[in-house]
C-alpha cells in the first residue's frame, strides 16, 4: 500500500493523557490544531490517576505466585475486551481508512475523527476497568501473555504507516517526525522493537514481582517451579527484547489460558494492538 500518496503519520501524543493529532504531507510534519482536546485529555487523566491510585502502577502487578491465572480474572479481563469493543471497533475503522486506498478526502475526514475515536476508547477502557476492578498492570500482563505468549501474535502489528512511539521513527517525546513511508518493512521493525522493549520492560517487573511472592512463601531449594521462574528473570533480565516465556509458556499459565483460547482470539485486533497496550499513556 506504500506510495507517494501515501504520506500520513498519526502522533499519540504525550502529555494529558492519550490525545491523538494527525499528521500529512512529506518530509517533516505539521500539525493541525484542536482547540477542545485539553478538556478530554484532562478527563483522561483522571481516570488514569484513579487507576493508579486504586491498583498502583502498572509494574506493581503481581500474578499468582504459583503461575496460574484464576478463571474469574480471565472471565474479568474479557468482560473488559467484550464492553470496550464498539470503542476498539470505531478505532479500527479509522486507521484502516487511513491505511488503505481512500481518497484524500476520506482520509482526511477519518483523521479528523480520529481524536475523538482514540480518546473515546482510551477513556471507554479506562471506565470499565475501574467499573470491573482491574488494573492496568493486570490488564496488559494478560493481554501480552495471552497474544504474544499463547496465540503468537505479531508485535509489528499495526497500521502501515508511523505511529509516534512506536520504535525508532519518534523525535521529541513522540510527537514530531520526520518520515517516509516508502519502505513499510522498517515501519514494522521499528515498531515491532518498541513493542518488544516495552513488553518486556513491564513483563521483567512483573515477573519478579512473582518470583518474590513465591520465594517468599515457598523454599526454593529443590522447587521446580521456583526453578523455572528463576530463570525465566535471569533470561529477562539479560535480554532487553525478549517476551516472558518466549519459548514457550510454562503449564500452569498455559492451563490456564487454553480454556479462553477461542475467545481470546476472537477479541483481537492487529490494527489497534499497539494502541490498546497505551504504553506511556497511563503507566
Amino acid at each position: 500500500m506504500a506510495g507517494a500518496g501515501k504520506k500520513w503519520a498519526i502522533g499519540c501524543g504525550i502529555g494529558c493523557g492519550l490525545v491523538l493529532i494527525i499528521l500529512g504531507g512529506v518530509g517533516t510534519c505539521s500539525y493541525f490544531a484542536f482547540k477542545d482536546i485539553k478538556t478530554d485529555a484532562e478527563g483522561l487523566d483522571a481516570g488514569r490517576e484513579q487507576l493508579r491510585a486504586e491498583f498502583g502502577a502498572a509494574e506493581d502487578y503481581t500474578p499468582n505466585a504459583d503461575g496460574t491465572v484464576d478463571a474469574a480474572r480471565l472471565e474479568t479481563f474479557l468482560a473488559v475486551r467484550e464492553a470496550i469493543e464498539p470503542a476498539r471497533r470505531e478505532m479500527s475503522d479509522m486507521l484502516s481508512t487511513l491505511d488503505g486506498d481512500a481518497g484524500i478526502a476520506s482520509k482526511f475526514k477519518a483523521g479528523m475523527k480520529m481524536v475523538s475515536s482514540v480518546m473515546g476508547f482510551v477513556g471507554e477502557r479506562n471506565r470499565v476497568l475501574l467499573e470491573q476492578g482491574m488494573g492496568v498492570g493486570e490488564y496488559r500482563y494478560l493481554y501480552t501473555v495471552a497474544y504474544f505468549g499463547m496465540l503468537g501474535k505479531d508485535p509489528a502489528d499495526g497500521p502501515s504507516f508511523v505511529l509516534a512511539g512506536d520504535g525508532d521513527h519518534e523525535d521529541d517525546g513522540g510527537v514530531r517526525m520526520t518520515w517516509n513511508n516508502d519502505d513499510e518493512d522498517e515501519v514494522r521493525d521499528g515498531r515491532a522493537r518498541f513493542v518488544r522493549r516495552e513488553v518486556h520492560r513491564l513483563q521483567t517487573a512483573i515477573l519478579e514481582n512473582q518470583l518474590a511472592a513465591l520465594e517468599s512463601t515457598v523454599p526454593a531449594a529443590g522447587d521446580p517451579w521456583t526453578a523455572t521462574l528463576q530463570a525465566e528473570v535471569a533470561a529477562m533480565r539479560a535480554e532487553s527484547l525478549r517476551f516472558a516465556w518466549e519459548e514457550g509458556l510454562p503449564d500452569p499459565l498455559r492451563a490456564s489460558l487454553e480454556p479462553f483460547r477461542d475467545r481470546l482470539e476472537a477479541g483481537y485486533d492487529p490494527m489497534t494492538s499497539l494502541v490498546e497496550l497505551g504504553f506511556g499513556h497511563d503507566d
